[in-house]
């Protein structure tokens, strides 16, 4: 994710970046209880264990072109939305 966007996001929300594993791994220990979106990729994904961690979690976005390494079928179970950007590699 560019800097700029990073940026706008930081405007609005309380963000929290983590690009690494471990990263991930302390930022969802540290704030999962008030997380309440992610915004992920498909190589990154979102496992049922990090849905898990975070009870609040109510939408989940893909910056891909779809769900890969997501526990789509766990999410679903939690009533957490799923999405991801239409026409992500270029217009139909």
């Amino acid at each position: 994710m560019s800097e700029d966007s990073l940026a706008q996001l930081r405007e609005r929300f309380e963000l929290h970046h983590a690009p690494t594993a471990q990263q991930r791994t302390d930022e969802v220990k540290a704030h999962g209880a008030r997380i309440q979106v992610v915004l992920t990729n498909g190589r990154t994904g979102l496992r049922s264990d990090e849905i898990d961690a975070m009870p609040q979690l109510s939408l989940a976005c893909a910056q891909g072109a779809g769900y890969e390494n997501l526990a789509l079928d766990h999410a679903r179970s939690r009533g957490i939305v799923l999405a991801r950007p239409r026409h992500h590699n270029g217009p139909p």
